[in-house]
């Protein structure tokens, strides 16, 4: 069962921040950024299982986080029923948890 994915807009709008500042550093390097946000969307989509507990986050709260492979990023989701809410597109430095109160 491939399930519907929803991108919050804060998580969008940090999509398209990152991208364009890895624009900045070398061309191509934004869309090879978006790509693999893409791709990781379409493996979460076929299996919402991937991924682990962020870490400080309760048990109670059905959160996981997916690593990127080449990029110090981190998708943030929750499964809703039939859908996953994208909540974050989270950079590695950036403060744990702070999607939570977004």
């Amino acid at each position: 069962m491939i399930l519907r994915l929803r991108v919050d807009r804060y998580a969008k709008r940090e999509l398209f921040e990152a991208a364009a500042r890895y624009k900045e550093f070398r061309q191509g390097l934004g869309e090879a950024f978006a790509d693999a946000v893409q791709n990781h969307f379409d493996e979460l989509r076929r299996d919402p299982h991937l991924g682990g507990r962020p870490p400080g986050v309760s048990t109670d709260l059905p959160i996981r986080r997916l690593l990127l492979d080449r990029f110090p990023y981190a998708i943030v989701f929750l499964r809703a029923d039939d859908e996953l809410r994208v909540m974050a597109i989270a950079h590695g430095k950036r403060r744990p948890g702070y999607w939570l109160r977004g």
